[in-house]
């Protein structure tokens, strides 16, 4: 199977075609220079063959990927890759993720190697727990062989040393006729082992979730229902695992003898539960509760916007004051100061919106305009590459330029900036807001209306 090492050469080769691209590379190597030329086929080549072991003609990307012409110049064989690089990248991830395939065939393939029955995903932090399952449960109670179960961070199941630990994973978790998946607080901020849990489900393997506490039914995060759940920590759990795993790994119950079973459960219940009270896990947040959090920072944000502009306002009408030179020129800049304090606040939310748009291109602007907007405008993103692959690999938008609202923080708080000018703007508001406003601004009150975003927001926006 591929190595990391093969996998980064050919990322390395693509940037380099994508600088020539950009003319980044110098004049000798530009895109209908040989030295990119044979880069290309290079890359192609590398990549094709690459991908034939992990793909065949069911998969649509592979057919795609492999069927364009390998003829032509330069500046043909760029507009080949400009159609092959998006599909790359997927592939390669997919790849590196071990969602390939891959069958059960090609591990049994390989008689020199021990298959796993038992695969156990865990975060790494949980290692104490795992080893008191596998030493108490598995081994001293069930009589699982050590060179029968894969986990990461235990001694006599971990990786070979030099092995490529993605192929490792892939191939275990295909062998296996059980999988567990220990989730606590800690597996729930691992990004590999969320992937394994994902890659768990599609395998033709029993799947057991065991949750820890304060992981419960509400905060464990999986699409299941909570029959398909056990406690790790609770003896009835503990006993219907049991059962699954000496049905499926075929047992005898010879091996399994109740009083062992019962002085083992308990011994590791003891062990476990000791350990968490000198290592207890922090109270995981609902989504809920962590959803509210998020709004009531992102109202205090504005709050805290709206009062600095307020004491920029007062700060300016003192110095005023102070340089004015009778009463009647007092008079008129008082008159003059702006009396709506819901013109102000008014303010204070397009302020918070100007801020975030001014982290963007005005091309990404623009996109946003029209994801925001719903009208059906032309972006013309050619010149402006560079800025929508970096928005694209940031997931602020997708392939096809509309914004990810809900995939990050940063387009969440954008979008929800821009709500909060919109549904002022909804409210009853006196008549003095809106003789503030036509004195200081001409665009329509429309936060769908590009020149409210130009004029009120400060935004460059650019479709083209």
């Amino acid at each position: 199977m591929a190595t990391q090492k093969h996998i980064d050469k050919l990322k390395s080769l693509a940037e380099n075609i994508q600088l020539a691209k950009l003319g980044k590379r110098g004049k000798e190597a530009h895109i209908n220079s040989y030295i990119v030329i044979d880069e290309y086929h290079e890359w192609r080549a590398e990549s094709e063959d690459l991908f034939s072991k992990f793909f065949d003609e069911t998969n649509n990307q592979y057919k795609e990927f492999r069927e364009l012409p390998k003829d032509g110049n330069g500046h043909v064989l760029m507009h080949y890759f400009n159609q092959q690089y998006p599909i790359f990248k997927l592939l390669i991830k997919k790849i590196e993720n071990g969602e390939t395939m891959k069958s059960k065939i090609d591990i049994e393939a390989e008689p020199e190697k021990v298959k796993k029955s038992v695969f156990i995903s865990h975060a790494s932090k949980d290692k104490e727990i795992v080893d008191a399952f596998i030493d108490l449960i598995l081994q001293g109670a069930l009589s699982v062989s050590i060179d029968k179960i894969f986990c990461v961070s235990t001694d006599g199941t971990k990786i070979e040393s030099g092995a490529y630990w993605r192929d490792s994973i892939i191939e275990s978790l295909l062998s296996a006729k059980v999988n567990f998946l220990i989730i606590t607080p800690n597996y729930k901020e691992s990004e590999v082992c969320l992937n394994e849990m994902g890659a768990a489900w599609v395998t033709s393997a029993i799947v057991l979730p065991l949750i820890v506490e304060p992981i419960n039914y509400k905060t464990v995060g999986i699409i299941q229902e909570p029959k398909q759940i056990e406690k790790l920590l609770d003896e009835k759990s503990l006993d219907r695992i049991k059962d699954i795993v000496q049905e499926e790994l075929e047992i005898s119950p010879a091996l399994v003898k109740s009083d062992r079973w019962t002085v083992k459960k308990k011994e590791f219940l003891i062990r476990v539960k000791k350990h968490l009270e000198t290592h207890p896990f922090q109270v995981p947040m609902d989504r809920e509760v962590f959803n509210k959090t998020l709004k009531e920072k992102s109202d205090l944000e504005s709050t805290i916007d709206s009062l600095i502009q307020e004491k920029s306002e007062l700060e300016d009408l003192i110095r005023k004051l102070k340089d004015a030179k009778d009463k009647d020129e007092v008079s008129k800049i008082i008159k003059n100061r702006k009396p709506s304090s819901q013109f102000q606040e008014f303010i204070g939310l397009c302020q918070s919106v100007k801020k975030r748009l001014d982290r963007y291109d005005s091309i990404i602007n623009g996109i946003i305009f029209k994801s925001y907007t719903g009208k059906k405008l032309t972006i013309k993103w050619e010149a402006y590459k560079e800025k929508i692959d970096e928005a694209y690999a940031n997931d602020l938008i997708d392939d096809e330029l509309n914004v990810r609202w809900e995939e990050t923080s940063e387009m969440r708080k954008t979008g929800d900036a821009i709500e909060k000018v919109r549904e002022f703007l909804e409210k009853e508001l006196d008549e003095d807001f809106y003789e503030s406003y036509r004195e200081n601004f001409e665009a329509p009150m429309r936060t769908d209306n590009k020149m409210f975003w130009e004029e009120l927001f400060e935004a460059s926006i650019n479709f083209s």
